[in-house]
């Protein structure tokens, strides 16, 4: 049967196809019925023409002996001791022989009976040994043999569902898999422990075992068959891909915990001090804690290094813990193996019951690395979680035994497999350190434990960093096979140099691990991540696909989607707040003072960063209008009008009747039912919102889509850029953003390495490009645009810039092109954009094309051209030039800036380079669904004899042409001024007017700490309640003063405006004339 295998690269299922999908496995589901007995019966293969019969007459057949031994042998074809699987489960009643699920539930009570006798030996032979190593590993094994006859019936229990319960469920075949798999590790546990002591009775005790690990393995078996076969009905098993909002906590994490998480300090069931609590020890907080507890009991630890051996057994559930800090809370302890403790037992706080959760918590074994194994924290708790916290020790510091884990944000360190065990756990976030073992050691990070291939354990590590944690110089490794079906993935993950060029080791020297193992790395990157040297393996994979990969997420690999919740950490723990800081109170600073954020502490990039668009002024600005707001006619304005930004709609543009209609139907759907709706809407606005909604799964508009935006929309906006330039375009190339500023900020931090790495940038230029490259670490090498011939663009001021960039060692990666121009509004002739295109092709520069004003031409003699267009004309093909297109709904006619919308073309990336751009995208999941709409319905506006078109193209026209009228007569204006002088406004939304202050206001100028221009700017606000940005916020020519004015406001306004300004500026030349 088909299934959905479209994942496209790193983030989400294509959404036309899983649409499609869905449809043709509806119309399955429904043939093949609910009825559970004939599902079980065709999902694992037994008697299907018999299945069919029935399902079609709907007729009871009875079972016969016969028609049980074939079903039963069905059953057992699919497990790996079919001979003992078949013996058996043969004495089972024949009146239920036929059925799937009560064999597989008998299989159950097989492995359960036989643990349970299994059971009693520890306690027997523990009294035929004198030998104190082999009594300590025997108490290992009554501990983990007693834990697997408790999953046993769990495994049991939730086989017993009532009548509207589905047996064949994604979570509940889950907790099967992972119940019976932590039944066999408890038994591999139990042989670990002897093996280790040198007990003579581990052959013994594996012929004891034999039956139980076989029987548990059988019924793994059975319940993994019945896992595949859904996913070979296509039913959601791996529900996400790569691009999970920093694939955030697994789904089976419930919102009142998550809230506990994210409060600062929960209310505690118990205070643990050691100068004074409700108790003193955690074991004291520990014999508190109730039974079996559904409900969540909260331990706060405070301040402190507690020295005690902790043990939160099967029974107690849901506990949480929490400290005051990783390195502030410790929980010490020295157990070890050279001392005749087991590994198993030498954890200084293990958990076992299911739920746990520990936070801002540290765990510590410090027997040192000549104590060989000694576990820091073991953790056999299914659906744990565990953030903010450090686990510090050597050889086997952190003991992931068994069951769904989670790791978010914590520290690691260690020498010999310092992560081993076999749960199925993600470590994300997390610093992994390695550290000098013992001389003649090397070290392994990893080591992990799968012993039957049908278990769904290993370990998977995702954009972690791996460190070493002091000078390290022994061979260091990511890890090495611990059993025959070892699993472990590393992605995404930052390593560092100190690792080994092969990678990984074997267990045995020398001797290549079986094939059947899996390890593979992913997409990493750091000094040791290169994979050319790699070990040769078998079962090692050097690189995966995204698909491949996405399965060790932790929606997928820990059943994420059913426990925690599908969300980014960062905005699930970490509240972020966006707070105006230009204008901070003094007096307010003394209050924060003790606080671990100042301006000292945080990243000097961001201070470094300026966006002066919403700088200062605008803070004045918002300040003035509260003051009107609490004091109508203080001033002899009434109103603050922003010339600021390029903000059409807060300054009265109405909106595109056709897209707004689009947009209300898209966002409810409901109404495209109504009878109503046709006389409200358009009908060409009606077919739109369907032809869109059916491009979307499931209609809905509030859910995620593809990382790159939705396919559909992209199919549309590629079909109305080749409509535009006449030359192909691919909907793989597109990349929805919401709005053209986060694409700007993806290109640079995908081109700039360090601040070695320089983009030519144009200057007057949009703060946009000047902030990011600071933000993101690099460098700004300025081009001049010339004044004087209408702020042209000169190739030689391009060489002579790039040659300069290259005299200091900056390697220059890009060009930036504004067109039409911000600040500035010039457009390029064709002839130029073809000196611009040659250039960066011999100087093999990105070309990043910011064309968000392609519709903003207000002269005859000047149209756009893309620079793609530009370049194809040239005979320019794909790997002759990499250009990036930006555009954004904000701007145009459209002005629909806060919607969000936007895109970027990129053309001339290898697919390996597109990959990881596609990677960032995945990173913030996708922009929002209104704006991609709108980006489509930009690129592919109502066409001649379509309903809306008539009405579009007068609503269009009208507001361009107004849009022309209005920078004619301002520009009129200001060249009209004494010391103005104003270029051509030929397009985009603004006019950047050079002004010739006197040396007075200079000098009042520098007495005010501020440049003149804003000096000249703030005055103006003060005396007008227009707010303009200074030109030394888009940089200038040294020793010239701009300022930029939006032609935005309404056209009936702009008389009044340029009354005001007209006045203010007389008398502040008076004022300030020498």
């Amino acid at each position: 049967m088909d299934t959905i295998q479209s994942f496209k690269g790193y983030g989400k299922v294509d959404p036309l196809e899983e649409q499609a999908f869905k449809r043709k496995t509806r119309k399955r589901l429904i043939i093949l019925g609910i009825s559970l007995i004939v599902l079980v019966l065709l999902i694992i293969g037994v008697v299907v023409g018999t299945l069919v019969r029935n399902n079609k007459s709907n007729e009871e057949v009875p079972s016969t002996p016969a028609s049980s031994v074939a079903a039963i042998k069905s059953v057992c074809s699919v497990t790996r001791y079919q001979e003992s699987c078949f013996t058996s489960l043969s004495s089972m009643d024949s009146s239920n022989g036929t059925d799937p699920e009560k064999i597989f539930q008998f299989s159950l009570k097989v492995v359960k009976d036989s643990l349970e006798k299994l059971s009693s030996f520890p306690d027997e032979w523990t009294n035929r040994t004198n030998d104190p190593r082999v009594k300590e590993a025997l108490k290992v094994c009554k501990v983990v043999l007693d834990e697997a006859v408790e999953y046993l019936n769990d495994s049991i229990s939730s086989m017993n569902v009532n009548d509207r319960e589905k047996l064949i469920s994604v979570p509940k075949i889950d907790d099967l898999k992972t119940w019976l798999s932590t039944t066999i590790t408890d038994q591999e546990t139990c042989l670990d422990a002897l093996g280790e002591a040198n007990a003579t009775i581990l052959e013994d005790v594996k012929l004891l075992m034999k039956n139980s690990t076989e029987y548990a393995s059988n019924s793994l078996a059975i319940v993994t068959k019945l896992m595949g076969i859904l996913g070979d009905l296509g039913l959601p098993i791996h529900r996400k891909l790569l691009g999970a909002p920093d694939s955030g906590f697994p789904g089976w994490f419930p919102a009142g915990d998550r809230r506990l998480l994210q409060e600062e300090q929960p209310k505690p069931d118990v205070t643990v001090a050691k100068d004074g609590g409700d108790v003193k020890t955690i074991k004291e907080a520990v014999a508190k804690i109730p039974k079996k507890s559904k409900t969540r009991f909260v331990i706060y630890i405070k301040a402190g290094e507690y020295v005690e051996n902790v043990i939160l057994d099967k029974s107690l559930w849901n506990v949480m813990i929490y400290g005051d800090g990783k390195t502030t809370t410790i929980i010490s302890g020295s157990l070890n193996f050279i001392d005749g403790t087991p590994t198993f037992s030498t954890a200084t706080f293990a958990a076992a019951g299911k739920g746990f959760i520990a936070r801002d918590i540290g765990f510590k074994n410090t027997a040192g690395a000549s104590k060989h194994q000694a576990v820091a924290l073991r953790s056999g708790s299914d659906m744990s979680v565990f953030y903010r916290c450090l686990f510090d020790g050597f050889q086997d510091t952190l003991y992931a035994h068994s069951n769904r884990q989670f790791y978010r944000e914590c520290d690691v360190s260690g020498t010999i497999d310092f992560i081993f065990g076999n749960s199925a756990v993600v470590f994300q976030k997390c610093n992994i350190t390695p550290r000098q073992p013992l001389p003649n050691q090397f070290v392994t990070i990893t080591a992990q434990g799968k012993k039957d291939p049908n278990q769904n354990s290993g370990i998977s590590i995702q954009r972690c960093t791996m460190g070493p944690l002091d000078n390290l110089t022994a061979p260091t490794y990511l890890g090495r096979p611990w059993k025959d079906f070892s699993t472990t993935v590393i992605m995404e993950t930052v390593i560092g140099g100190f690792l080994r060029p092969e990678g990984w080791i074997s267990w045995v020297s020398n001797v290549d691990p079986p094939s059947s193992i899996f390890y593979a790395e992913y997409q990493n990157s750091g000094p040791g991540s290169g994979v050319a040297n790699r070990v040769k393996w078998a079962g090692y994979k050097p690189t995966l696909t995204p698909a491949q990969a996405s399965k060790y997420t932790v929606q997928s690999f820990i059943e994420g989607a059913s426990w925690l919740p599908d969300a980014n950490v960062s905005s699930v723990f970490i509240p972020i707040r966006f707070l105006n800081t230009t204008s901070v109170d003094p007096s307010m600073a003394s209050d924060y003072s003790g606080t671990p954020v100042t301006l000292d502490t945080i990243n000097p990039k961001v201070l470094n960063c300026e966006y002066a668009v919403r700088g200062e002024i605008v803070t004045l600005a918002q300040n003035l209008q509260q003051e009107l707001k609490e004091n109508p006619g203080s001033r002899t304005f009434d109103e603050i009008l922003y010339c600021n930004i390029g903000n059409p709609q807060s300054l009265g543009q109405q909106p595109i009747t056709f897209f707004r209609e689009v947009l209300a139907l898209c966002d409810h759907p409901a109404i495209l039912d109504r009878a109503e709706t046709q006389g409200l809407f358009s009908a060409d606005s009606i077919e739109r919102a369907f032809q869109i909604l059916d491009q979307i799964p499931g209609r809905a508009t509030g859910a995620y889509s593809h990382s790159q935006g939705i396919k559909g929309l992209r199919d549309t906006i590629a079909s109305g850029i080749e409509a535009r330039d006449g030359y192909p375009a691919d909907s793989n190339d597109i990349f929805l953003t919401d709005g053209a500023s986060p694409a700007v900020h993806m290109m640079m931090q995908l081109l700039i390495r360090s601040e070695k790495d320089g983009i030519l940038c144009p200057i007057p230029q949009y703060p946009l490009y000047s902030a990011s490259i600071t933000l993101h670490g690099g460098t700004l090498v300025p081009y001049y645009l010339d004044e004087a011939t209408g702020w042209g663009l000169e190739i030689s001021e391009l060489k002579n810039q790039l040659e300069a960039a290259k005299s200091k060692g900056i390697s220059v990666r890009a060009l930036a092109v504004i067109n039409p121009g911000n600040p500035t509004g010039q457009v390029l002739s064709e002839s130029n954009q073809r000196e611009i295109v040659e250039f960066c092709k011999k100087e093999k520069l990105v070309l990043l094309a910011d064309e968000v004003y392609q519709e903003n031409i207000y002269v005859p003699d000047k149209q756009f051209h893309s620079f793609k267009k530009v370049s194809r004309t040239m005979g320019y093909g794909e790997k002759d030039i990499s250009i990036v297109s930006f555009q954004s709904v904000s701007k145009g006619y459209y002005g629909e800036c806060g919607k969000r919308g936007g895109y970027m073309e990129i053309t001339g990336f290898s697919p390996e380079v597109r990959e990881q751009i596609y990677k960032m995208a995945s990173v913030n999941l996708c922009s929002n669904i209104s704006g991609q709409i709108l980006a489509s319905l930009v690129m592919s506006p109502p066409k001649v004899g379509d309903e809306s078109y008539e009405s579009y193209f007068a609503e269009k026209d009208a507001i361009l042409s107004s849009l022309a009228r209005r920078a004619k007569t301002l520009e009129a204006a200001l060249n009209s001024l004494e010391g103005v002088t104003c270029n051509r406004a030929e397009g985009a939304m603004y006019l950047f007017p050079r002004i010739e202050l006197p040396k007075k206001a200079i000098e009042a100028a520098k007495a005010a700490n501020t440049a003149p221009d804003g000096f000249y700017a703030s005055r103006l606000l003060d005396a007008t309640g227009i707010v303009v940005v200074p030109g030394s916020g888009f940089r200038q020519v040294p020793g010239t003063w701009h300022f930029r004015c939006t032609i935005l406001p309404q056209e009936d306004r702009i008389p009044a405006i340029v009354t005001r300004l007209t006045e203010f500026h007389k008398g502040f030349m008076d004022e300030f004339r020498d």
